[in-house]
């Protein structure tokens, strides 16, 4: 590589570079430890348990983020990479993260939906509400995905891939992340109020039939 195609790289593009190894890192090692410090509930709770589809999005959700964390941690370790190969790997991890969040998300989703009694206006509320999120947070990520630009290092010996330019519209599908789980927490608190209202009636109720006996 010349010297005029590396100071055409701004040198932020370095620094970013080395903070997302780190922090990507540390995320791979707090994964890996968290996996072990639950293993033992997984095989004494989830291995016995009959096989249902919220059993099979609990391991999708469990085991899916080894693969995207593998093909980060290549694409960012990985010396002498070439550009091609970056768009290779950077392109699946990213569909892979977005699906295990997607995953996460109807889980959280079948669950509040079972707070609520599994009523039918709930569950119309929800699936609206999870459509209205996953199609716009898909299309933003191809979006993202297709307007990548990786730049070569200055030297074959420094590792990982240098993205150097792409689309901003990836911040949108975080915004619609939050928007979508604030819906689901208020759901969850409407209830959570309510039932803890039903058991202080009980209580207040359970009080006085003991100074009626």
């Amino acid at each position: 590589m010349s010297s005029d195609t590396a100071d055409a790289i701004p040198f932020r593009s370095f620094e970013r570079l080395r903070a997302e190894t780190y922090t990507d890192a540390a995320a791979a090692a707090l994964l890996i430890w968290d996996y072990f410090l639950t293993f033992d509930l997984e095989v004494s709770l989830m291995w016995p348990s009959e096989w249902s589809i919220i059993k099979i999005l609990f391991f999708l959700t469990r085991y899916l983020p080894f693969f995207d964390v593998t093909l980060v941690m290549y694409y960012q370790i990985k010396p002498n990479i070439t550009e091609e190969t970056c768009r290779r790997t950077y392109e699946p991890a990213g569909w892979l993260i977005v699906i295990g969040i997607i995953i996460a998300e109807i889980i959280l989703v079948v669950r509040t939906w079972a707070i609520w009694g599994r009523g039918k206006r709930i569950g119309y509320a929800l699936l609206a509400a999870s459509i209205l999120a996953v199609v716009p947070v898909l299309v933003i990520e191809n979006i993202f995905l297709k307007s990548i630009v990786f730049s070569p290092h200055p030297g074959p010996a420094t590792p990982g891939c240098l993205l150097t330019s792409a689309n901003p519209i990836i911040a949108l599908s975080f915004v619609v992340v939050i928007v979508f789980e604030t819906f689901v927490l208020v759901l969850t608190l409407i209830k959570g109020v309510q039932q803890c209202k039903l058991r202080n009636h009980d209580i207040i109720l359970l009080q006085a039939l003991m100074i009626i006996d």
